[in-house]
């Protein structure tokens, strides 16, 4: 793998998982318990579409369509804008969560005392301290942007091809999509069975 790419192991992304949802169940008091809430439903949006950052804080309710369970996503740095539909019911449980308590206003992950939005520097902050409180060595990971890597990976790995990933991913140049492919264990399978094909 490029190692321009830091992506997290299926340990780590438990881990990672682990703490928001530790940090939720252990909040001793109502505000703390909304923060928790919001934080746990963001993250898990943010991996399941693969956004970035500034992407996830754009996010409006409105955006989020409850009967189909699809969300539009605005994508950035030239990205394609695209609606995707939730079919993780984990996910889907944590947004709800965050819906009926929180009932943001203006964002769908905002500010809980103004309502505004988030920046993602204040996402940055809250990924790291998650990161460090589930004792994650790798400080190079400690980024938001690793759970995009992470999950187009995946992605890749599950059988996407590079269409479907690049749609998933919002990429405008199926290029930036094509460096999740190399040397994945699901690639190199179908370029063998191709091979055995072909003698």
């Amino acid at each position: 793998m490029d190692d321009t790419i830091k992506f997290f192991s299926t340990h780590e992304l438990k881990k990672f998982f682990g703490e928001l949802e530790k940090r939720r169940i252990q909040a001793k008091t109502d505000y703390a318990l909304s923060i928790a809430i919001r934080n746990e439903a963001l993250f898990k949006v943010m991996y399941y579409c693969a956004l970035r950052a500034s992407e996830t804080c754009m996010i409006t309710p409105d955006d989020f369509n409850p009967i189909n369970n699809q969300i539009y996503c605005r994508r950035l740095k030239g990205g394609i804008n695209n609606t995707l539909r939730i079919m993780d019911d984990d996910v889907l449980k944590s947004l709800r969560r965050h819906l009926r308590f929180n009932k943001p206003e203006q964002f769908l992950f905002e500010n809980q005392r103004d309502h505004k939005e988030l920046s993602r520097k204040t996402l940055d902050r809250i990924m790291k301290s998650c990161c460090k409180d589930a004792c994650m060595k790798s400080t190079s990971k400690w980024h938001c942007h690793t759970l995009r890597h992470t999950r187009a990976i995946i992605l890749a790995e599950s059988g996407f091809d590079v269409k479907e990933l690049q749609f998933w991913l919002g990429h405008s140049e199926i290029s930036n999509t094509m460096v999740y492919f190399r040397f994945t264990s699901k690639q190199q399978e179908t370029m063998y069975r191709k091979i055995k094909k072909a003698k």
